[in-house]
């Protein structure tokens, strides 16, 4: 009887690994319905540009891309469902590329050119006073920098900070909607977004 007991338990036991291994051999071997190609041309619809990196990945029991696209000076780091293509995780920053930095210097020294030194040397000293006053004078308020927040991702505040990254006065801001929250990143003194990161809560 107990030889009996021992062979069944053993073997639902076996039946019960078995089965565990087939399925999670069968959820590591899933391919996604999307293709790359599909993901790529789905992507540059919405943000249009260029693709620098796409890889299929695994996020718990999701197969999912992770697309890096770069448009209109703004990188996107993407995370889609490989089955419906839906974007699970968005990430915005600011590109501060070579070549903008290179063409404004080519325009400064094409202004230079343009102009006698006396003028020149006068007109510096106004942008220098201005961009002081500018730096001691007009950081925006805390207000402001909520507005400027909300109007890009609407939602309930959830923590605001003053900081300094880089010798730059900075706005990090953190606003929750539904099941996105959202951490904004905004200078204070032009009010422009540096960074946006959506992050989608299942």
């Amino acid at each position: 009887m107990n030889k009996k007991l021992g062979i069944g338990i053993g073997a639902l036991l076996f039946a019960g690994i078995l089965g565990f291994w087939i399925y999670t051999s069968d959820a590591s071997q899933q391919a996604p319905e999307l293709t790359t190609d599909k993901i790529r041309e789905m992507v540059l619809s919405q943000y249009p540009g260029e693709i620098t990196e796409i890889e299929l990945d695994k996020e718990l029991n999701k197969v999912v891309y992770e697309v890096e696209v770069i448009s209109n000076g703004k990188e996107y780091d993407l995370t889609l469902d490989g089955n419906s293509g839906e974007v699970l995780k968005l990430k915005e920053k600011t590109v501060y590329t070579k070549e903008n930095q290179s063409d404004d210097r080519k325009n400064d020294s094409t202004k230079e050119k343009s102009t006698n030194d006396e003028k020149n040397q006068t007109e510096q000293k106004q942008n220098e006073n201005k961009q002081n006053n500018q730096q001691e004078n007009t950081v925006i308020n805390e207000e402001k920098a909520i507005e400027i927040a909300k109007s890009e991702f609407p939602g309930t505040l959830v923590s605001m900070e003053l900081d300094r990254d880089d010798g730059r006065l900075i706005y990090e801001i953190e606003i929750v909607n539904g099941n996105e929250e959202a951490e904004i990143e905004i200078d204070a003194y032009t009010g422009e977004i540096l960074v946006l990161d959506i992050d989608i809560d299942d």
